[in-house]
Protein backbone atom coordinates (compact mmCIF):
# COMPACT_ATOMS: atom_id res chain seq x y z
CA UNK A 1 0.00 0.00 0.00
CA UNK A 2 1.43 3.59 -1.15
CA UNK A 3 2.47 5.78 1.88
CA UNK A 4 -0.23 8.18 3.28
CA UNK A 5 -3.19 5.94 1.23
CA UNK A 6 -5.99 4.83 3.37
CA UNK A 7 -6.85 1.29 2.69
CA UNK A 8 -11.28 1.38 3.71
CA UNK A 9 -12.22 -1.48 4.72
CA UNK A 10 -15.48 -2.65 4.02
CA UNK A 11 -18.66 -2.75 6.52
CA UNK A 12 -22.56 -3.02 6.80
CA UNK A 13 -24.23 0.00 6.62
CA UNK A 14 -27.68 0.62 7.74
CA UNK A 15 -27.91 4.18 6.80
CA UNK A 16 -28.75 5.25 3.09
CA UNK A 17 -27.00 4.24 0.06
CA UNK A 18 -25.21 1.24 0.07
CA UNK A 19 -22.32 0.47 -2.41
CA UNK A 20 -21.05 -2.89 -2.77
CA UNK A 21 -17.35 -1.42 -2.79
CA UNK A 22 -17.90 -0.17 0.72
CA UNK A 23 -20.31 -2.23 2.01
CA UNK A 24 -21.51 -5.62 2.88
CA UNK A 25 -24.46 -6.21 0.87
CA UNK A 26 -27.24 -8.92 0.35
CA UNK A 27 -27.29 -10.30 -3.06
CA UNK A 28 -30.24 -8.89 -4.79
CA UNK A 29 -29.53 -9.37 -8.73
CA UNK A 30 -32.66 -11.24 -9.20
CA UNK A 31 -34.79 -8.73 -7.66
CA UNK A 32 -33.55 -5.83 -9.93
CA UNK A 33 -33.73 -8.48 -12.90
CA UNK A 34 -37.06 -9.29 -12.37
CA UNK A 35 -37.78 -5.04 -11.61
CA UNK A 36 -35.72 -4.42 -14.88
CA UNK A 37 -37.89 -7.43 -17.20
CA UNK A 38 -41.40 -6.72 -15.73
CA UNK A 39 -41.40 -2.95 -15.38
CA UNK A 40 -38.57 -1.00 -17.12
CA UNK A 41 -38.65 -3.13 -20.54
CA UNK A 42 -42.29 -3.07 -20.31
CA UNK A 43 -41.88 0.61 -20.38
CA UNK A 44 -43.71 1.41 -16.85
CA UNK A 45 -44.60 3.65 -14.94
CA UNK A 46 -44.44 2.91 -11.02
CA UNK A 47 -43.86 3.90 -8.09
CA UNK A 48 -41.54 1.53 -5.30
CA UNK A 49 -43.45 2.46 -1.76
CA UNK A 50 -41.96 1.03 0.98
CA UNK A 51 -40.92 2.29 4.33
CA UNK A 52 -37.89 3.39 5.47
CA UNK A 53 -34.45 1.64 5.39
CA UNK A 54 -36.39 -1.10 2.87
CA UNK A 55 -33.45 -0.25 0.44
CA UNK A 56 -35.34 1.88 -1.96
CA UNK A 57 -32.37 4.36 -2.69
CA UNK A 58 -29.59 1.36 -3.07
CA UNK A 59 -32.28 -0.45 -5.37
CA UNK A 60 -32.41 2.91 -7.54
CA UNK A 61 -28.51 2.89 -7.42
CA UNK A 62 -28.53 -0.70 -8.50
CA UNK A 63 -30.86 0.11 -11.20
CA UNK A 64 -28.72 2.69 -12.51
CA UNK A 65 -25.56 0.86 -12.61
CA UNK A 66 -27.33 -2.31 -14.57
CA UNK A 67 -28.87 0.24 -17.26
CA UNK A 68 -26.83 2.90 -17.57
CA UNK A 69 -24.96 1.25 -21.00
CA UNK A 70 -28.16 0.67 -22.94
CA UNK A 71 -30.45 3.51 -21.58
CA UNK A 72 -30.03 7.39 -20.53
CA UNK A 73 -31.08 7.26 -17.36
CA UNK A 74 -32.03 10.35 -15.44
CA UNK A 75 -31.74 9.98 -11.41
CA UNK A 76 -32.29 12.79 -9.22
CA UNK A 77 -33.61 13.07 -5.49
CA UNK A 78 -35.92 15.65 -3.55
CA UNK A 79 -33.73 15.71 -1.04
CA UNK A 80 -33.02 18.62 0.07
CA UNK A 81 -35.09 20.25 -2.52
CA UNK A 82 -37.83 22.47 -0.86
CA UNK A 83 -36.93 25.40 -3.10
CA UNK A 84 -38.21 23.28 -6.13
CA UNK A 85 -41.64 23.88 -4.74
CA UNK A 86 -42.38 27.23 -4.14
CA UNK A 87 -43.79 27.38 -7.36
CA UNK A 88 -44.39 26.11 -10.90
CA UNK A 89 -41.09 28.26 -12.21
CA UNK A 90 -39.21 27.23 -9.77
CA UNK A 91 -40.03 23.35 -9.87
CA UNK A 92 -39.07 23.57 -13.88
CA UNK A 93 -35.90 25.53 -13.26
CA UNK A 94 -35.03 23.29 -10.45
CA UNK A 95 -35.88 20.10 -12.82
CA UNK A 96 -34.10 21.53 -16.16
CA UNK A 97 -30.71 22.39 -13.14
CA UNK A 98 -30.96 18.47 -12.21
CA UNK A 99 -31.11 17.31 -15.81
CA UNK A 100 -28.37 19.21 -16.71
CA UNK A 101 -26.23 18.25 -14.04
CA UNK A 102 -26.89 14.78 -14.32
CA UNK A 103 -26.35 14.23 -18.31
CA UNK A 104 -23.57 16.73 -18.07
CA UNK A 105 -21.79 13.36 -16.23
CA UNK A 106 -22.43 11.03 -18.34
CA UNK A 107 -24.11 12.67 -21.90
CA UNK A 108 -23.08 16.01 -22.20
CA UNK A 109 -24.02 16.33 -25.88
CA UNK A 110 -27.65 15.89 -24.50
CA UNK A 111 -27.46 17.82 -21.25
CA UNK A 112 -27.09 21.19 -23.69
CA UNK A 113 -30.58 20.88 -24.00
CA UNK A 114 -31.47 21.77 -20.84
CA UNK A 115 -28.18 24.30 -20.41
CA UNK A 116 -30.38 27.70 -21.05
CA UNK A 117 -32.38 29.05 -18.12
CA UNK A 118 -36.44 27.76 -18.72
CA UNK A 119 -38.56 30.24 -19.97
CA UNK A 120 -40.42 32.10 -16.72
CA UNK A 121 -44.37 32.44 -18.23
CA UNK A 122 -44.25 29.23 -19.87
CA UNK A 123 -42.26 27.07 -17.20
CA UNK A 124 -43.68 23.89 -17.56
CA UNK A 125 -44.55 23.47 -21.25
CA UNK A 126 -40.67 24.62 -21.57
CA UNK A 127 -39.55 21.88 -19.67
CA UNK A 128 -42.24 19.24 -21.43
CA UNK A 129 -41.05 20.55 -24.64
CA UNK A 130 -36.99 20.10 -23.49
CA UNK A 131 -37.92 16.46 -22.42
CA UNK A 132 -39.21 15.62 -25.83
CA UNK A 133 -35.79 16.87 -27.62
CA UNK A 134 -34.43 14.71 -24.88
CA UNK A 135 -36.02 11.53 -25.63
CA UNK A 136 -36.33 12.41 -29.30
CA UNK A 137 -32.34 12.65 -30.02
CA UNK A 138 -31.03 10.04 -27.37
CA UNK A 139 -31.13 7.04 -29.68
CA UNK A 140 -31.75 5.13 -26.53
CA UNK A 141 -34.60 4.29 -24.09
CA UNK A 142 -34.60 7.31 -21.45
CA UNK A 143 -35.38 6.36 -18.13
CA UNK A 144 -36.35 8.85 -15.41
CA UNK A 145 -36.04 8.07 -11.49
CA UNK A 146 -36.84 10.17 -8.70
CA UNK A 147 -36.21 9.54 -4.91
CA UNK A 148 -37.94 10.99 -1.79
CA UNK A 149 -40.87 11.53 -3.74
CA UNK A 150 -42.59 12.31 -0.11
CA UNK A 151 -40.80 15.80 -0.08
CA UNK A 152 -43.40 16.93 -2.45
CA UNK A 153 -46.39 14.88 -1.40
CA UNK A 154 -48.37 17.24 -0.58
CA UNK A 155 -47.78 19.82 -3.29
CA UNK A 156 -49.79 21.13 -5.95
CA UNK A 157 -46.87 22.12 -7.97
CA UNK A 158 -45.65 18.04 -8.03
CA UNK A 159 -49.57 17.47 -8.94
CA UNK A 160 -49.12 19.24 -11.97
CA UNK A 161 -45.62 17.73 -13.39
CA UNK A 162 -47.87 14.85 -12.50
CA UNK A 163 -50.24 15.64 -14.77
CA UNK A 164 -47.68 16.46 -17.65
CA UNK A 165 -45.84 12.87 -17.45
CA UNK A 166 -49.43 11.41 -18.05
CA UNK A 167 -50.50 13.41 -20.70
CA UNK A 168 -47.25 12.90 -22.66
CA UNK A 169 -47.44 9.17 -21.37
CA UNK A 170 -51.00 9.23 -23.24
CA UNK A 171 -50.02 11.13 -26.01
CA UNK A 172 -46.27 8.69 -27.01
CA UNK A 173 -49.09 5.71 -26.87
CA UNK A 174 -50.69 7.39 -29.98
CA UNK A 175 -47.51 8.17 -31.70
CA UNK A 176 -47.22 11.64 -30.36
CA UNK A 177 -44.14 13.15 -29.04
CA UNK A 178 -41.61 11.33 -27.19
CA UNK A 179 -41.12 11.25 -23.56
CA UNK A 180 -39.88 9.13 -20.97
CA UNK A 181 -40.00 4.74 -22.01
CA UNK A 182 -40.37 4.39 -17.90
CA UNK A 183 -40.44 6.55 -14.90
CA UNK A 184 -39.79 5.50 -11.63
CA UNK A 185 -40.66 7.13 -8.32
CA UNK A 186 -39.54 6.03 -5.09
CA UNK A 187 -41.16 7.10 -1.50
CA UNK A 188 -42.34 5.82 1.73
CA UNK A 189 -46.39 6.08 0.34
CA UNK A 190 -47.78 5.14 -2.82
CA UNK A 191 -47.98 8.43 -4.79
CA UNK A 192 -51.89 7.01 -5.60
CA UNK A 193 -52.46 7.99 -1.91
CA UNK A 194 -50.74 11.20 -0.93
CA UNK A 195 -52.79 13.82 0.01
CA UNK A 196 -52.35 16.68 -2.58
CA UNK A 197 -53.26 20.11 -1.85
CA UNK A 198 -56.05 20.75 -4.24
CA UNK A 199 -59.46 22.39 -3.62
CA UNK A 200 -62.36 20.34 -2.02
CA UNK A 201 -64.40 20.94 -5.05
CA UNK A 202 -61.59 19.40 -7.37
CA UNK A 203 -61.94 16.28 -5.12
CA UNK A 204 -63.11 14.39 -8.45
CA UNK A 205 -60.07 14.62 -10.08
CA UNK A 206 -58.15 12.74 -7.00
CA UNK A 207 -55.06 11.31 -8.08
CA UNK A 208 -56.07 11.18 -12.04
CA UNK A 209 -52.14 12.78 -12.84
CA UNK A 210 -50.99 9.39 -11.65
CA UNK A 211 -53.30 6.52 -12.78
CA UNK A 212 -51.41 5.37 -15.67
CA UNK A 213 -48.57 3.94 -12.53
CA UNK A 214 -48.83 0.15 -13.10
CA UNK A 215 -49.01 -1.62 -9.79
CA UNK A 216 -45.70 -3.05 -8.17
CA UNK A 217 -45.60 -6.00 -6.15
CA UNK A 218 -42.15 -7.08 -5.95
CA UNK A 219 -41.14 -7.73 -2.56
CA UNK A 220 -38.82 -5.33 -1.28
CA UNK A 221 -37.93 -7.81 1.96
CA UNK A 222 -34.63 -9.80 1.93
CA UNK A 223 -35.19 -13.16 1.74
CA UNK A 224 -32.98 -15.56 3.47
CA UNK A 225 -31.06 -16.66 0.77
CA UNK A 226 -30.19 -12.90 0.25
CA UNK A 227 -29.09 -12.14 3.84
CA UNK A 228 -27.01 -15.23 3.75
CA UNK A 229 -25.20 -14.18 0.35
CA UNK A 230 -24.44 -10.98 2.77
CA UNK A 231 -23.01 -12.65 5.42
CA UNK A 232 -21.29 -15.07 3.80
CA UNK A 233 -19.42 -12.24 1.98
CA UNK A 234 -18.46 -10.81 5.22
CA UNK A 235 -17.17 -14.52 6.44
CA UNK A 236 -15.03 -14.58 3.21
CA UNK A 237 -13.49 -10.75 3.13
CA UNK A 238 -12.71 -11.29 6.72
CA UNK A 239 -11.33 -15.26 6.05
CA UNK A 240 -9.13 -12.94 3.55
CA UNK A 241 -8.25 -10.29 5.91
CA UNK A 242 -6.70 -12.44 8.25
CA UNK A 243 -4.56 -14.43 5.68
CA UNK A 244 -2.90 -11.52 4.42
CA UNK A 245 -2.14 -10.66 8.14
Amino acid sequence: MERGVLQKRKRFNTAGLCIPKYHYMADVRDKVNRIIEEYVDQDEYFTISRARQYGKTTILYLLQEELKDRCVVLSISFEGKEEYFTSLQNFAEGLNISFYKTLRKTHPRLAEIFREEICRTLAMETLGDRITALCGQAGKPVILMIDKVDKAADNQVFLTFLGMLRERYLRRKVGGDATFDCVILAGVHDIKNLKMKIRPEEGQNYNSPWNISADFDVDMGLSVTEIESMLREYEEYTHAGCAQR
